[in-house]
């Protein structure tokens, strides 16, 4: 580049905040219930941009106006070029609209990169986990109605207040 200028390459890594839910297709047509995938969306996209700041004003206000959160922002200032590496959180609904927003405004996409992982087997252990603690929390419960001594009110009391502080761990 012949210009005095010095040329911006801006890196954006987005990172979704809240699983999409995403029905799939029935195997089966007489199923009630269709299977509910838990998917995480993670992206990267690397372009150049001349105007860095306009750039930064765009994504600022997209990441605003769709209900997210810019969590790290970081700046390299090189000798021929200004590298900024910005990490997104945004709900799981508006991931695809902010992609869009972004990539429309650059001439040149250097890197995309979009990865989504499928949590779902993940958040049906994680939820009967917590359903199984609740379950023993709840006969905890229905012990410290019938104990007789305080000695025994106390270590059912210590039970309840250990089960309630994994419970509250994992949600």
């Amino acid at each position: 580049c012949s210009s005095d200028e010095k040329q911006s390459n801006f890196a954006l890594w987005e990172a979704e905040e809240v699983a999409v839910e995403y029905k799939t297709p029935d195997a089966d047509a007489d199923a009630d219930i269709p299977e509910v995938r838990k998917l995480i969306k993670e992206g990267e996209i690397i372009f150049e941009t001349t105007d860095i700041k306009a750039t930064q004003s765009l994504i600022g206000n997209a990441v605003s106006e769709l209900g997210g959160y810019i969590a790290k922002d970081n700046i390299y200032d090189l000798n021929d070029r200004i590298t900024q590496r910005i990490v997104i959180r945004i709900p799981s609904a508006k991931f695809d609209q902010l992609l869009s927003v972004i990539s429309d405004d650059v001439e040149k996409i250097d890197l995309k990169n979009i990865e989504v992982l499928d949590v779902s087997e993940e958040f049906i252990d994680i939820e009967a986990r917590v359903q199984t603690k609740k379950e023993l929390e709840n006969r905890y419960k229905q012990l410290l109605s019938q104990a007789k001594s305080v000695e025994e009110i106390l270590k059912i009391e210590k039970e309840i207040g250990n089960l309630r502080s994994e419970i509250e761990s994992i949600e």
